[in-house]
Protein backbone atom coordinates (compact mmCIF):
# COMPACT_ATOMS: atom_id res chain seq x y z
CA UNK A 1 0.00 0.00 0.00
CA UNK A 2 1.18 3.52 -1.34
CA UNK A 3 1.66 5.51 2.00
CA UNK A 4 2.09 9.61 2.58
CA UNK A 5 4.61 9.51 5.46
CA UNK A 6 3.54 13.07 6.17
CA UNK A 7 -0.06 11.57 6.94
CA UNK A 8 -1.10 11.20 10.05
CA UNK A 9 -4.67 9.08 8.50
CA UNK A 10 -4.55 5.25 9.26
CA UNK A 11 -7.82 3.71 7.87
CA UNK A 12 -9.96 1.29 9.73
CA UNK A 13 -8.42 -2.21 9.99
CA UNK A 14 -11.45 -3.63 8.18
CA UNK A 15 -10.77 -1.56 4.92
CA UNK A 16 -6.49 -1.33 5.57
CA UNK A 17 -6.57 -4.94 3.27
CA UNK A 18 -8.26 -3.29 0.48
CA UNK A 19 -4.91 -1.43 -0.69
CA UNK A 20 -4.64 1.50 -2.89
CA UNK A 21 -7.11 1.60 -5.48
CA UNK A 22 -5.44 0.55 -9.25
CA UNK A 23 -5.84 3.85 -10.56
CA UNK A 24 -3.79 5.85 -7.87
CA UNK A 25 -1.34 2.34 -8.18
CA UNK A 26 -0.83 3.02 -11.60
CA UNK A 27 -0.46 6.93 -11.47
CA UNK A 28 2.17 6.14 -9.05
CA UNK A 29 3.95 4.00 -11.17
CA UNK A 30 3.26 6.42 -13.97
CA UNK A 31 5.30 8.68 -11.87
CA UNK A 32 7.81 7.05 -10.64
CA UNK A 33 8.83 5.75 -14.43
CA UNK A 34 8.82 9.83 -15.40
CA UNK A 35 10.74 10.82 -12.29
CA UNK A 36 13.27 7.95 -14.05
CA UNK A 37 14.02 9.84 -17.08
CA UNK A 38 11.16 7.39 -19.26
CA UNK A 39 8.82 9.31 -21.48
CA UNK A 40 5.14 8.50 -20.26
CA UNK A 41 1.79 9.40 -21.00
CA UNK A 42 0.28 8.92 -18.00
CA UNK A 43 -3.74 7.66 -18.59
CA UNK A 44 -4.50 6.16 -15.42
CA UNK A 45 -6.30 8.99 -13.34
CA UNK A 46 -8.21 10.25 -16.59
CA UNK A 47 -7.76 13.48 -16.32
CA UNK A 48 -4.49 14.45 -18.80
CA UNK A 49 -0.85 15.40 -17.82
CA UNK A 50 -1.09 18.98 -19.70
CA UNK A 51 -2.56 22.36 -19.13
CA UNK A 52 -6.02 23.11 -19.79
CA UNK A 53 -5.81 24.73 -23.59
CA UNK A 54 -6.87 28.26 -23.58
CA UNK A 55 -9.86 28.36 -25.42
CA UNK A 56 -11.14 25.76 -23.17
CA UNK A 57 -10.36 27.87 -20.11
CA UNK A 58 -11.82 30.67 -21.88
CA UNK A 59 -15.42 28.85 -22.85
CA UNK A 60 -15.34 27.65 -18.46
CA UNK A 61 -14.83 30.68 -17.82
CA UNK A 62 -18.11 32.69 -20.15
CA UNK A 63 -19.99 29.70 -19.11
CA UNK A 64 -19.61 30.62 -14.97
CA UNK A 65 -20.40 34.22 -16.19
CA UNK A 66 -23.48 33.55 -17.45
CA UNK A 67 -24.32 30.96 -14.35
CA UNK A 68 -23.91 27.67 -16.25
CA UNK A 69 -22.48 26.08 -12.73
CA UNK A 70 -24.87 23.27 -12.24
CA UNK A 71 -25.03 19.40 -13.44
CA UNK A 72 -26.53 19.27 -16.90
CA UNK A 73 -29.94 17.39 -17.48
CA UNK A 74 -29.77 13.64 -17.66
CA UNK A 75 -29.93 13.62 -21.74
CA UNK A 76 -27.15 16.49 -22.19
CA UNK A 77 -27.54 20.06 -23.12
CA UNK A 78 -29.06 20.05 -26.66
CA UNK A 79 -26.17 22.51 -28.39
CA UNK A 80 -23.64 20.06 -27.20
CA UNK A 81 -25.64 16.64 -28.36
CA UNK A 82 -26.47 18.84 -31.62
CA UNK A 83 -23.21 20.13 -31.81
CA UNK A 84 -21.63 15.83 -31.41
CA UNK A 85 -23.99 14.56 -33.73
CA UNK A 86 -23.29 17.00 -36.68
CA UNK A 87 -19.69 16.35 -36.24
CA UNK A 88 -20.07 13.18 -35.96
CA UNK A 89 -22.50 13.00 -39.12
CA UNK A 90 -19.96 14.97 -41.29
CA UNK A 91 -17.05 12.59 -40.17
CA UNK A 92 -18.78 9.99 -41.21
CA UNK A 93 -20.29 11.52 -44.69
CA UNK A 94 -16.50 12.15 -45.53
CA UNK A 95 -15.40 8.45 -44.75
CA UNK A 96 -18.42 7.03 -46.95
CA UNK A 97 -17.40 9.51 -49.57
CA UNK A 98 -13.75 8.40 -49.11
CA UNK A 99 -14.69 4.79 -49.25
CA UNK A 100 -16.76 5.27 -52.70
CA UNK A 101 -13.84 7.16 -54.14
CA UNK A 102 -11.07 4.76 -53.09
CA UNK A 103 -14.18 2.01 -54.25
CA UNK A 104 -14.83 3.07 -57.14
CA UNK A 105 -11.05 3.80 -58.64
CA UNK A 106 -10.51 0.19 -57.37
CA UNK A 107 -13.30 -1.46 -59.50
CA UNK A 108 -13.75 0.98 -62.51
CA UNK A 109 -11.97 -0.81 -65.78
CA UNK A 110 -9.32 1.63 -67.24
Amino acid sequence: MLENPKSTFRPAERIASLGVSEILAIGAEAQRLRAAGRDVIILGAGEPDFDTPDHVKQAATAAMAAGETKYTPLPGHFRVSYATSRAELEEAIGRIEAGCGTLTWATTPS
